[in-house]
Formats: C-alpha cells, structure tokens, sequence
C-alpha cells in the first residue's frame, strides 16, 4: 500500500500539493482484523524513504502555506496508541520527521 501511495504522489504534476499520511499503531504483527498496524521495521524503512525522497512539513508550516519544490508530507497518527510514543516517536526523531498525534 505505502509504495502504491508514494508512486501517486511521486509525479511531476502533483509537486506543489500537500500530502497527510496518517498511521494507527506501530507494532509487530498483532491479531488485527481492522488491519490498523504497521510493524516498526517497514515504519522505519517509510520514515526512510520520506525523509530522502519528500519534504516532511508539521501543521504549522501548512497554516503558514510554505511551499517547495517537492510535494510535502504531514505525518499524523490517531487513537493515541502508547506504541505511537514508545516505538514511533524514536524513528521519527531518528530522522528529524514532523508529525501530529491526535490523543
């Protein structure tokens, strides 16, 4: 799904648009029948290939209307998860990504 969604966003005609990725719960494969969940190592492998390839921007810069030359990303979690904070926020500092929790 993730590759699906960043070869969308990818092109030259969407460059100057903003993108929301939102996320549920981090953490290794669970009995899941919602399908919410995405293990830590793809999560770190997608904040990766985020943080080279697209302009990861917080909520802040989208009020202010900063744009760029690649298409941004806002990262957002919801249901407030304790994995969001034990095992996301770790990769997102790791790789200086912005993201919005809503709890």
């Amino acid at each position: 799904m993730f590759k699906r969604i960043i070869q969308a966003i990818s092109s030259d005609s969407h460059r100057d648009r903003t993108y929301v990725l939102m996320y549920h719960s981090i953490s290794p494969s669970i009995a899941d029948p919602w399908n919410i969940y995405v293990d830590p190592t793809a999560f770190e492998k997608q904040v990766l290939f985020i943080s080279q390839h697209f302009r990861p921007i917080s909520l802040e810069q989208i009020l202010e209307k900063r744009s760029g030359k690649s298409p941004s990303i806002l990262l957002t979690f919801d249901d407030g998860y304790e994995d969001n904070y034990l095992t996301a926020k770790p990769i997102l500092e790791k790789y200086g990504l912005p993201a919005i929790f809503f709890i």
